[in-house]
């Protein structure tokens, strides 16, 4: 089978699903997610998230070695240790489509629209898969097959509408839709697949618990979202699929040496700064790694800065203030990183 890639999209927005080619992993670039027994929930790739509650030791990460054709990455689960499914456990990648983008698909409504889904697999186990469209209260557990083991396969699905439930629309605090591919469920969180149906699932009835499996693996890319029948990949240029991204999460990670902002020594001990950020969806939660590797310089001194505090956030921008001691008040400054002490990072975080 011919990869069906489309490098150039004529609508940069049909396709509902952000980074859905895994390009972007802003948060770890590459490192492994590991995950022991237990229930828990992160990001790995951009716009990803792991949620679980299984008793299986698990690692989840983004990988370029041997992706289908026209792709560069996927993202990865890798059982390291397998245990059996309970009732109420589950494995899932998700991605929660903000309410902003879905009034056009007029769920809840008699027009509701019909979805189109299209994604590239690949698991260590052949058989019975599946993954649900839902909200808070309504699901659509859709099934397929996994052919062949250890081998890329093309999957398309179509999702009629849902003309019922009650359907969250225009507002950028909650999430209108979510994708989700099952990788384990236990019976509490699967039901039979083809309808929508009150309730919150996770995966269809008779699928395969890919984590009770030591050594397994289940890779997925190339996922699209849209109204209407299911096409080919539709591939948005770099920058405009990282502003997308960044609407979410946008990590700094400034070369050394590299200017990041201008501020003012408020006194000896505290200098503060505004560092401007791409709009976000809500006004983000602000974290800094390595905060003793970032410096404050003015013309006579580099002041090495002990630990930073978020004195207010916007939608695009933030006053940080840099604690440090000895500073010169009411002097200004240059705030750069020089890695002394780890990889300086800021992380803007707006994630659902």
């Amino acid at each position: 089978m011919g990869s069906p890639v489309n490098l150039i999209s004529s609508n940069p927005r049909s396709n509902l699903i952000i980074n859905g080619g895994m390009r972007f992993d802003q948060r770890r670039e590459g490192a492994v997610f590991s995950t022991i027994g237990g229930s828990n929930s992160t990001y790995v790739c951009d716009r990803w998230r792991q949620d679980r509650d299984i008793s299986a030791t698990t690692v989840t990460s983004r990988s370029s070695a041997a992706p289908p054709a026209g792709f560069t990455h996927f993202q990865r689960l890798s059982v390291t240790t397998g245990a059996s499914v309970t009732a109420s456990q589950f494995s899932e990648w998700i991605q929660q489509i903000e309410s902003t983008n879905t009034v056009d698909l007029k769920f809840g409504t008699a027009q509701a629209e019909s979805l189109g889904l299209s994604f590239w697999i690949r698991s260590s186990i052949a058989g019975p898969s599946s993954g649900v469209i839902r909200n808070a209260s309504r699901s659509y557990v859709f099934s397929f097959n996994i052919d062949v083991a250890n081998t890329w396969e093309y999957k398309t699905i179509t999702i009629p509408g849902d003309t019922s439930g009650t359907w969250i629309i225009g507002d950028p605090g909650a999430a209108g839709l979510v994708l989700g591919f099952c990788q384990s469920a236990g019976t509490t969180y699967r039901t039979t697949a083809g309808s929508w149906q009150t309730g919150i699932f996770v995966g269809a009835t008779g699928g395969n618990n890919i984590t009770a499996v030591t050594g397994a693996t289940y890779d997925l890319t190339g996922v699209q979202l849209k109204i209407g029948a299911p096409r080919e990949f539709e591939h948005r240029n770099f920058a405009q699929e990282l502003a997308l991204c960044h609407r979410y999460c946008e990590v700094m990670r400034p070369s050394p040496g590299a200017g990041i902002a201008s501020g003012l020594f408020a006194n000896t001990g505290v200098g503060s700064a505004i560092i401007h950020y791409q709009v976000k969806r809500v006004n983000p939660a602000i974290s800094v790694t390595n905060a003793t590797s970032f410096r404050m310089n003015n013309a006579s001194n580099n002041f090495r800065v002990v630990s930073v505090n978020s004195a207010f956030s916007s939608l695009n921008s933030a006053v940080l203030s840099f604690n440090a001691t000895s500073l010169p008040a009411n002097a200004p400054f240059n705030l750069d990183v020089d890695n002394a002490n780890g990889v300086g990072v800021i992380t803007f975080d707006a994630e659902f």
